[in-house]
């Protein structure tokens, strides 16, 4: 009993993630699902990771023909993303997956019965405190009467930051 509670300790100590800090720049296609209209085609958001807890928040967009950056006018609660992460450490690299639901959609869930879960699957590097991070999304569509899983490899994200 004793090596089984040692066993489910340590590979739920591993599996959380440490805290992490940093930018993270997405690539939307033209047509992604999780947007009504055209999106940005690189979005960049501020990323914490505290246990398995994480928060996003996109800042600004880059216009890929002018190279421009373009920071969000306001803050917005509604942008805000809240999401459930797991890291699996294997030092130096790591494989990292997170469910991420858009605050404002959430709120909306009991009027409106959809609720668009998407999610990052990636892997990283780390050296010392600082971690680089790329992978690719998926989406979990809950609607009242069907729900939709896919994979989306040609939205891609990188994420570098402070981790510890």
């Amino acid at each position: 009993m004793r090596k089984l509670l040692f066993a489910t300790s340590f590979i739920f100590l591993t599996t959380l993630c440490l805290p992490f800090l940093g930018l993270e720049i997405e690539h939307f296609p033209p047509s992604s699902p999780y947007f009504e209209s055209p999106p940005p085609e690189y979005y960049v958001s501020v990323r914490a990771d505290v246990l398995i807890f994480t928060l996003m928040y996109p800042i600004g967009d880059v216009d890929p023909i002018s190279g421009n950056f373009h920071l969000a006018p306001t803050f917005d609660i509604n942008s805000l993303l809240l999401g459930l992460g797991i890291k699996l450490p294997l030092d130096p690299i790591f494989i990292r997956g997170a469910a991420y639901v858009n605050y404002g959609k959430m709120m909306e869930f009991p009027s409106t019965g959809t609720l668009h879960v998407f999610g990052k699957l990636g892997g990283g590097f780390k050296v010392l405190f600082l971690c680089l991070e790329g992978g690719i999304r998926w989406y979990y569509i809950l609607e009242p009467s069907t729900t939709n899983f896919f994979l989306s490899p040609e939205e891609w994200y990188v994420s570098l930051g402070l981790c510890f």
